[in-house]
């Protein structure tokens, strides 16, 4: 398991990402939610600001998520967004 230390406004930047592709149309026209990524967005709404717990494959939806929204290169256009792709990439797996 992974530990994170999420503020609010980055559990709000991954809520925006998870949007983004799921409803985005990653499959399509339609919105798909698959398993894998309800159970992430579940522990997510969960937290409003403190720890939230990970696996392995939570963190891979999740940089998927961001990765769809932007771009492959994860180019931050925001602070936030910057600062929590890195610390993102810095998870010990």
């Amino acid at each position: 398991m992974i530990i994170l230390k999420l503020t609010a406004t980055e559990l709000e930047q991954l809520k925006h990402w998870a949007d983004k592709t799921i409803h985005g149309g990653h499959f399509g026209n339609n919105d798909i939610i698959l398993p894998e990524e309800s159970i992430v967005l579940d522990k997510i709404n969960r937290y409003d600001e403190g720890y939230i717990e990970i696996d392995e494959r939570d963190l891979r939806i999740i940089m998927i998520w961001a990765e769809n929204t932007l771009g492959s290169t994860l180019k931050g256009m925001t602070g936030e967004e910057i600062s929590l792709i890195n610390k993102l990439k810095s998870v010990d797996i």
